[in-house]
C-alpha cells in the first residue's frame, strides 16, 4: 500500500520539483504511519519524535508538525534548535537521543541526521521499541 502512495504523491504533479515530490511523498508516509498506529495512540495524536534537525530534517519537522503528529524533536546543535523553535514554539526540544527513545509518550521516530550516524540511531530506536522512519538509505 505504501509504494502505491508514494508512487501518487510523488507523480501527481510533474511539474512540481523534486523537493517539493520529497514532501508530498513524506506526508502520505506519515499519514499511513498515523492509521497504522492509531491502536497505539490514545487521546494525544502527538507521538512521534523526530532526529535531527538540519538538510532534511526541517521539512519533516514542518510535516509532522502541521499534520499534528510532532512531540518532540532532536537536534545535537543547540543553535539549530533555538533556530526551530522560534518557527515552532509548542515542540519539545532535547539534544539527547536517549530522552526521545526512552519517552513513552514516542511511538515513533522520524531520522534525519546525517547517513554515518543511521544504522546505530536505527538500531537503538529499534531496540527501544520504537516504529522508524529513516530519511536516506544506509
Amino acid at each position: 500500500m505504501f509504494r502505491k502512495v508514494i508512487g501518487d504523491a510523488i507523480h501527481k504533479d510533474r511539474g512540481s520539483n523534486a523537493q517539493h515530490q520529497f514532501v508530498d511523498a513524506v506526508q502520505m508516509i506519515v499519514i499511513g504511519l498515523i492509521a497504522g498506529a492509531t491502536s497505539m495512540v490514545q487521546n494525544d495524536k502527538s507521538f512521534i519524535g523526530l532526529i535531527g534537525l538540519g538538510h532534511w530534517g526541517k521539512n519533516i519537522l514542518r510535516n509532522l508538525y502541521e499534520l499534528g503528529v510532532l512531540h518532540s524533536a532532536c537536534d545535537n546543535e543547540d543553535a539549530m534548535i533555538a533556530e526551530h523553535r522560534k518557527k515552532f514554539p509548542e515542540i519539545n526540544y532535547t539534544n539527547s537521543v536517549k530522552k526521545i527513545l526512552e519517552n513513552p509518550s514516542i511511538k515513533a521516530v522520524a531520522i534525519a541526521t546525517p547517513a554515518v550516524t543511521h544504522h546505530e540511531i536505527v538500531k537503538q530506536s529499534l531496540l527501544a521499541g520504537k516504529d522508524v522512519f529513516k530519511e536516506k538509505n544506509w
